[in-house]
C-alpha cells in the first residue's frame, strides 16, 4: 500500500513535496524520488521553498522537510543551490524551529565540501 501511495505521490510534485514537508522525520524516500524527477522538479521545490519562508507554521515542527528539499536541490544543482540555502541561515526562531536554520547551514557545508549530486546528507 505504501509502495502505490508513494507512487502517486510521485506523479504529482506539489503533493509529493507537501508530503515531505508534513512529515517529521528525514523523509529520504519522498527525497529520492525528487532527485529521481530530476531538474523538473528544480523550479517547484524553489516555489516550495519561498512559500515556507511566508508560512513556516505550516510545515512540520522538526523542520526535517525544508532540510530534504534543501537537499534535493543541492543534490540536482550543486553550487547554484547556495542562495536558496542561505535564505534559511538567518532563521532566529527559537524551540524546534532552530533546526531549520541548522540543517540549512549542514546543507551549505555539504555543498562547499563539494558533496553534491548524491543525495547522502549523511557523510
Amino acid at each position: 500500500m505504501e509502495g502505490a501511495r508513494l507512487g502517486k505521490e510521485a506523479s504529482n510534485l506539489p503533493q509529493l513535496i507537501d508530503a515531505i514537508l508534513k512529515n517529521p522525520i528525514y523523509d529520504d524516500t519522498r527525497g529520492r524520488i525528487l532527485v529521481d524527477e530530476g531538474i523538473a522538479a528544480v523550479p517547484v521545490i524553489i516555489q516550495k521553498l519561498a512559500w515556507v519562508r511566508e508560512h513556516p507554521e505550516e510545515v512540520a515542527f522538526s523542520g526535517t522537510g525544508v532540510s530534504v528539499l534543501l537537499d534535493v536541490l543541492a543534490s540536482l544543482i550543486g553550487k547554484d543551490a547556495l542562495p536558496y540555502v542561505e535564505q534559511f541561515l538567518s532563521d532566529d526562531s527559537k524551540g524546534e524551529r532552530k533546526w531549520t536554520r541548522s540543517y540549512g547551514h549542514r546543507t551549505k557545508t555539504w555543498i562547499e565540501r563539494g558533496d553534491v549530486f548524491g543525495f547522502n546528507p549523511f557523510f
